[in-house]
């Protein structure tokens, strides 16, 4: 089983819009190489192998929603809500 972290959710939720590991950066005021940690964290955490993976796993779980024009958007959860999954054996 996996939680992630606040951040950990704001970094999903970024992927899923088709942010780059800079554009993450920028946005989150981080650098690039810890955008990138992050970045793969989740991926081992998820058990999931690309940010593709994790693009329709935020979708899923309710960290972006599609406005009324279909664009994504950004939905930071706030307090502890585990994202719970099982790594493949």
């Amino acid at each position: 089983m996996a939680e992630l972290s606040q951040r950990e959710r704001e970094v999903m939720a970024l992927i899923a819009e088709g942010a780059t590991n800079r554009g993450i950066a920028e946005r989150l005021v981080i650098t690039e190489n810890t955008a990138r940690n992050h970045v793969s964290r989740i991926l081992d955490k998820l058990g999931l192998s690309r940010r593709s993976e994790a693009a329709v796993f935020a979708a899923q779980h309710g960290l972006v929603k599609k406005s009324a024009r279909g664009v994504l958007m950004t939905v930071f959860c706030t307090g502890p809500q585990p994202f719970a999954t099982r790594k493949a054996s």
